[in-house]
């Protein structure tokens, strides 16, 4: 009888260390399979960082773009704005973005380009900036509200392009060369439109 219960009883030792054996293998290579999908999943992660990383970087060398808060104090500044204006990254931040407005510009034009952005978040127009030399250049550039993850209105994001070359086309195509006065090109395009704008007056 009691040699009978030591051969269940060790039956069941053998049962359980068979039992441990599989677990473990079971455990080992479960683990093992997990580790090495998280290294994947890394590896790719961390592709994809770097992809966006030079992907952002690009945009920064190459574009001329920049973030304001709502008063119009600048939060970021691309290396393009940076080497059109003049400017170091670091002299520009948190000043205001007229640092770059140039004399030409009339005051009406910026009341327009904030009213549009109150009331429609959005503004696009060509603008002359003043380079840090004193120098001008002209952009195109459009602007757009920036929100945050819960959707809070926290300031404007603007992107242009450099149309300086073009705007030295257009004045060269209205004036004279000796003279720097408007030529008859200039006054067939302005006196239409100033026509029009006085039949609307009336």
């Amino acid at each position: 009888m009691q040699e009978e219960f030591y051969k269940v009883l060790k039956r069941i030792f053998l049962f359980l260390a068979l039992l441990l054996v599989v677990l473990l293998t079971v455990v080992h290579y479960g683990f093992g399979k997990i580790i090495t999908i998280l290294e994947m999943a890394n590896k790719k992660l961390e592709a994809s960082h770097k992809k966006m990383h030079n992907y952002l970087e690009l945009i920064d060398k190459n574009i001329i773009t920049s973030n304001t808060d709502l008063e119009g104090n600048i939060t970021y500044a691309s290396e393009a704005l940076c080497r059109i204006s003049g400017y170091e990254k670091e002299e520009l931040f948190g000043q205001k973005h007229n640092i770059l407005r140039h004399k030409d510009m009339q005051s009406s034009f910026f009341e327009n380009l904030w009213a549009s952005l109150e009331q429609k978040r959005f503004f696009r127009g060509d603008i002359k900036n003043r380079t840090k030399d004193g120098e001008s250049y002209w952009i195109e550039s459009t602007i757009n509200a920036l929100y945050d993850e819960k959707g809070v209105h926290i300031g404007y994001t603007a992107v242009a392009r450099d149309i300086s070359d073009r705007k030295k086309v257009e004045e060269i195509s209205i004036t004279d060369a000796l003279t720097k006065l408007y030529n008859r090109g200039y006054f067939d395009r302005v006196c239409p439109r100033v026509l029009d704008e006085a039949k609307r007056a009336d």
